[in-house]
């Protein structure tokens, strides 16, 4: 604001000038006509020598409403000049604002992806395996990641059994008898498998449907926690009926099978059941 004063009053310091210049000149055209005309005898003489002084102050007039617009003029450009940095100003912190929103949306997207995430490994310890050995006639209880390796055993156990050779014959490897042997076996291992694929699915679709720019990062990240078994066993749950409909899709999108050894699956032929892209390969 004192800025703002101090350039009107240097704007104002030439009109000052003018009216001191006017009323000098007004006082020096006295004498000076007086020399020139002589002194006047009446009252008309007068007002005949300023004629000439009254046309300058009528010029002078003019100019000076000249002045006064040209710096009504330059108070408007200055006030637009002032109004462009509001402006300006505005939109950095509009700016600003969008960016600590998205800063924001971002933390509390990984907050809730994060805790999702290691409920999934609390899952995948509380799963487990009562393993009996013939040997030491012992019974032990396998727990986390090893159970799901012996669980998938019993999968492919159950699917090579006498009388369930379904996979050596070409004819009979089809993904309608995969569907079968595997809803068998889930229902036996539902209170293991049941929570983990629903919370997995979960994840993933929870970072589908989020704003965040990178999503195949979190993915990753997902992916990464899964053992070669358990990306057997997800292979397996979504080629069925378990997960075709709304998991498989995800799992092609986001390649989760991606690290999935080929020589672990029931047959080699099982990786046409998925398109390419759920392998991490372009189609």
């Amino acid at each position: 604001m004192t800025d703002k004063i101090e350039t009107i009053s240097h704007s104002l310091m030439p009109f000052f000038k003018l009216i001191a210049l006017v009323i000098g000149t007004w006082l020096l055209t006295f004498p000076i006509l007086i020399w020139f005309y002589g002194k006047p005898l009446s009252a008309g003489e007068v007002g005949d020598m300023f004629g000439a002084t009254n046309t300058l102050f009528s010029g002078l007039a003019f100019a000076g409403v000249i002045f006064a617009i040209l710096l009504q003029r330059k108070e408007f450009e200055l006030q637009r000049n002032q109004l462009e940095l509001q402006r300006n100003e505005l939109e950095l912190t509009r700016a600003e604002f969008r960016e600590q929103n998205e800063t924001l949306k971002t933390q509390r997207f990984e907050n809730t992806y994060f805790h999702m995430l290691t409920l999934h490994n609390e899952l995948v310890e509380s799963c487990n395996y009562d393993f009996y050995s013939s040997e030491t006639n012992v019974s032990e209880r396998i727990n986390g990641r090893e159970a799901l390796a012996y669980i998938y055993s019993d999968f492919l156990e159950q699917c090579t059994t006498a009388g369930k050779r379904l996979f050596p014959s070409k004819n009979q490897n089809t993904p309608e008898n995969i569907n079968r042997e595997y809803l068998e076996f889930y229902k036996k291992q539902q209170h293991n498998l049941g929570h983990y694929f629903r919370n997995m699915y979960n994840i993933v679709k929870f970072v589908k449907n989020s704003s965040v720019d990178d999503k195949r990062l979190y993915t990753n990240i997902l992916r990464a926690q899964l053992s070669t078994h358990e990306l057997a066993l997800l292979f397996y749950n979504c080629a069925s009926d378990m997960g075709k409909e709304k998991f498989k899709p995800l799992i092609e999108e986001f390649a989760l099978l991606k690290n999935l050894p080929e020589n672990i699956l029931l047959n080699s032929e099982h990786k046409f059941f998925y398109s390419k892209l759920a392998f991490g390969t372009a189609l």
